[in-house]
């Protein structure tokens, strides 16, 4: 169960960060994948780390989105820099 919370964050995540971070966006379903897989990355080596415990789980949704948000905002600035290059 805590995998779909992770996808569902991530995907809202790479569909909605796509407007606030800088450069181009690949398009709406890119970008939402993009987040999933962040937010799957991130939300699985948080639970790997801080266990399936109450604290590991709030821990690992927070490490979800900020792996999601983070994975598409490398993503924008990459495709901005080779744009500009």
């Amino acid at each position: 169960m805590r995998y779909v919370i992770f996808l569902i964050l991530g995907g809202l995540i790479g569909m909605f960060g796509r407007k606030y971070f800088s450069g181009e966006a690949y398009g709406l379903v890119p970008d939402t994948v993009v987040g999933v897989l962040g937010g799957l990355v991130g939300g699985w080596i948080a639970t790997a780390i801080f266990g399936a415990g109450t604290l590991g789980v709030l821990i690992s949704l927070v490490v979800a989105v900020a792996g999601a948000a983070a994975l598409v905002g490398l993503v924008h600035s990459s495709k901005s820099g080779a744009a500009g290059s």
